[in-house]
């Protein structure tokens, strides 16, 4: 299921989630996601690069952003256009990837940790940090009528071709492309205990079956049942 680039695409009939595609590098593409918390309250997960104000018109359309998610220390490129865009809201970020954030990015405000954010998220949504990881990246369910997104930033990836030249040469020694895949790639940056993550990942498939994924980068996937999730991590 691609994932639009120039404005949302919505991935339920009730309007609970919207995803876009952007650019933060010549070649690079990942995806933000929009979640609606109820009383027209938006939280934003990997804000855009280079958003345009057509996007911000669009966003604006479905709520008011009040949360903005850093998944980890590298998805924060978007961060301070969209606080310009919506000064009320908060930023958010893991603890360990706070220090980071605050040293790479143009945002100098307040980053508050995943922690402050969960007593604001309504039942059907739920993010944090999965155990197993030297450098953290969020794990995101949100439960719809048909099933349950899942959202792994940096860890699930779908890219439908290789990239060209080397980066493509170390996806496919890696075997993190072409396709639904662990990225083992970007594992190498964050997973300490495999199986710790496995373990959990397993326990979230039995909770709540991966219906559709969203992956950081590359195309969502429809997953009825959750199985290629599952043969998927308990190939780990």
């Amino acid at each position: 299921m691609e994932i639009s680039s120039t404005g949302l695409t919505p991935l339920d009939d009730a309007g609970r989630v919207f995803a876009h595609t952007y650019s933060f590098s010549k070649t690079g593409r990942a995806n933000m996601l929009v979640v609606a918390l109820g009383e027209g309250r938006l939280l934003v997960v990997s804000p855009a690069a280079r958003a345009s104000d057509a996007l911000f018109a669009e966003i604006e359309r479905h709520g008011r952003v009040v949360a903005l998610v850093a998944p980890n220390g590298f998805h924060h490129m978007g961060i301070s256009a969209f606080v310009r865009r919506w000064p009320e809201a908060l930023v958010y970020a893991p603890e360990a990837a706070a220090a980071r954030i605050q040293k790479k990015s143009d945002f100098t405000g307040a980053i508050h940790p995943l922690s402050a954010l969960a007593p604001h998220l309504p039942p059907h949504v739920a993010l944090w940090v999965p155990p197993g990881l030297k450098a953290p990246d969020i794990f995101l369910t949100v439960t719809l009528a048909d099933g349950c997104l899942w959202h792994s930033t940096d860890l699930l990836i779908n890219m439908p071709t290789l990239p060209g030249g080397f980066p493509g040469l170390l996806f496919k020694l890696t075997k993190s492309a072409p396709g639904y895949r662990f990225f083992k790639l970007a594992s190498l940056i964050y997973v300490k205990d495999r199986k710790a993550l496995k373990a959990h990942w397993l326990e979230a498939l039995e909770r709540q079956p991966a219906t559709l994924v969203v992956p950081g980068h590359g195309d969502a996937v429809r997953d009825p049942g959750g199985r290629q999730t599952r043969a998927l991590v308990e190939a780990l």
